[in-house]
């Protein structure tokens, strides 16, 4: 390991320099050790801001590791959730608010620290091992940093100079989603703006291949085929609902898959939604078609919904009983898992056998790719035609060639205007994407 570097809070560089001045009465305490848990709260955040630590795994790397994090909660330095579930969920930390700020970077110098760090085994995901291998030997080029420093304020700031440091110190890591079998990596947690400066040995990226509204696309199959769907359903019980559904021959149903499958489905609503008075720019009513599919079942129903009902009845009483009468996740976490299957499952594999020579990373329903993107979506097309039995709308983001943090800039300022507020549906919470 050449170089180890922690990423710290600047509100709480002055109450580690009094620690340091003052430390604990923890056996064998260790500046390194404290700040090195700090880290992996600042690191390792979920969707509701708290970080989840294992501290089995934390004592593997830190001795007393429980003691740490102690001192950190009696001086008031970091906060924890109220319970956690044994065997199921750790206890959540966050930094707290009053500390909450702009991420700084130390260089560590503890060796005890560095070795326990390096002996410490890294994991991936089991089945993946091309796309594992191309993970482990990710870097950044020398303008990630600056273009971090110059595009990124706040949470989105915070969020780069993490990707950043993480792949700088060789923490890479894959992992499967147990919910929706999506498998999560660095690439699938890093900005956006940031995967051009990405390289592959001696490879950048130059295109992402996105499968656009893949999750309305998706949901034809139920309107067609919900045996075969059933077949990624986590239960019995969802499986039979799904290979019992009767699916009539209506004109609804033909008319939602024709707009969904054409890319029309937001253009057809949006006047219906002026009408009603609702916001009804495209970005506006994808968010709301979002939240149409995807919440739970309620008695008292949005404009929105009633829209979507009065229009697509049919369409709207068979996705009723998909959802069920719960929490409305099954819904969701059905269409991610027959979308890990096709991308990581059928078209990844084509692509690593057929052209070894294209480096590929997935992000969910979409491809990052070093060479011949067109390849890739003709690929994904057949693949994706012959499993739903609809053509997908795909589109090539082609990355410039041009990697002048300037011009870069100008070039997302462009895209932020056009794309500015879209959202995806991830399981239970809307995603800024």
């Amino acid at each position: 390991m050449k170089h180890y570097k922690q990423i710290i809070p600047e509100k709480l560089e002055l109450k580690i320099k009094d620690i340091e001045r003052h430390p604990p009465r923890i056996p064998g305490f260790r500046m390194a050790f404290l700040m090195q848990i700090i880290y992996w709260i600042c690191t390792k955040k979920e969707e509701n801001g708290y970080s989840y630590l294992n501290m089995k795994y934390l004592r593997k790397q830190i001795p007393q590791a429980d003691q740490y994090i102690k001192h950190l909660l009696n001086t008031c330095l970091i906060e924890r959730t109220k319970g956690y579930i044994p065997g199921e969920r750790s206890f959540g930390y966050r930094i707290a608010l009053e500390y909450a700020s702009k991420y700084i970077v130390k260089t560590v110098t503890d060796q005890k620290l560095i070795r326990r760090i390096k002996e410490t085994p890294r994991k991936f995901a089991r089945g993946f091992n091309v796309q594992n291998k191309h993970l482990q030997n990710l870097s950044f080029d020398s303008h990630a940093l600056k273009f971090a420093e110059a595009n990124y304020s706040g949470e989105s700031y915070n969020s780069a100079i993490v990707s950043i440091n993480m792949v700088n110190n060789d923490e890479k890591y894959s992992l499967i989603d147990e919910a929706g079998g999506r498998y999560y990596s660095n690439m699938t947690n890093m900005p956006a703006g940031l995967r051009r400066f990405v390289m592959v040995k001696d490879k950048h990226l130059t295109a992402n291949v996105d499968i656009k509204n893949s999750q309305p696309y998706i949901t034809t199959m139920i309107l067609t085929n919900p045996g075969e769907v059933s077949r990624f359903a986590k239960s019995k019980d969802f499986a039979m609902i799904l290979k019992s559904l009767n699916i009539p021959d209506n004109d609804d149903i033909k008319l939602y898959i024709k707009l969904v499958t054409e890319g029309q489905f937001y253009e057809y609503l949006m006047p219906y939604f002026e009408a009603k008075g609702l916001p009804c720019t495209r970005v506006e009513v994808k968010k709301a078609v979002m939240i149409i599919l995807f919440d739970k079942n309620r008695e008292k129903t949005s404009r929105a919904k009633r829209i979507f009902k009065n229009l697509f009845p049919t369409v709207n009483d068979i996705f009723s009983i998909v959802r069920g009468n719960e929490g409305g996740e099954r819904f969701p976490i059905l269409l991610q898992s027959i979308e890990a299957f096709i991308v990581l499952r059928v078209i990844l594999p084509r692509i690593n056998t057929e052209h070894p020579e294209i480096i590929a990373f997935t992000i969910h329903d979409s491809l990052l790719v070093t060479d011949n993107p067109q390849i890739v979506k003709d690929i994904m097309i057949e693949e994706l035609t012959k499993f739903t039995g609809y053509s997908p709308i795909l589109k090539i983001e082609s990355f410039s060639t041009d990697r002048n943090f300037n011009s870069i800039q100008r070039d997302l300022g462009d895209k932020r205007s056009r794309k500015q507020g879209e959202y995806y549906y991830d399981s239970k919470t809307f995603v800024n994407n």
